[in-house]
């Protein structure tokens, strides 16, 4: 919302008037629908873009965006959208080729800056 000028937001003077603004604005006001997490694998299955993500019953619950091994965590990492309303302990799996791998939610950014300013 801060790139997007008062006056234009929803209830301003000249609401609306720029591209995108029907959906922007209804997530400004309703809220996402998924939002971008960070997932670690437990096992060491690397984990692609397009994967998709569910819970223990089965019911898919978001998909990978991006995932590789990282060389310095040793173990698979993944950005996902998730649904947003999914409990954050709630025990998620990503299929991969028709198996289900399990996957933990991992704070960003996954390994922590050792530098200063």
């Amino acid at each position: 919302g801060w790139a997007i000028a008062r006056a234009r937001r929803s209830g301003g003077a000249k609401q609306g008037g720029f591209p995108g603004a029907q959906v922007t604005l209804r997530e400004m006001r309703e809220g996402c629908a998924r939002k971008l997490v960070g997932l670690c694998g437990v096992e060491p299955v690397p984990v692609r873009s397009g994967a998709a993500i569910v819970d223990a019953d089965g019911v898919e619950r978001g998909s990978v965006t991006s995932g590789t091994v990282s060389p310095s965590l040793g173990r698979p990492v993944m950005l996902a959208r998730l649904d947003t309303a999914l409990a954050a302990d709630r025990a998620l799996f990503a299929v991969v080729r028709g198996k289900r791998h399990p996957v933990a939610r991992a704070p960003l950014p996954f390994v922590p800056k050792r530098y200063r300013r």
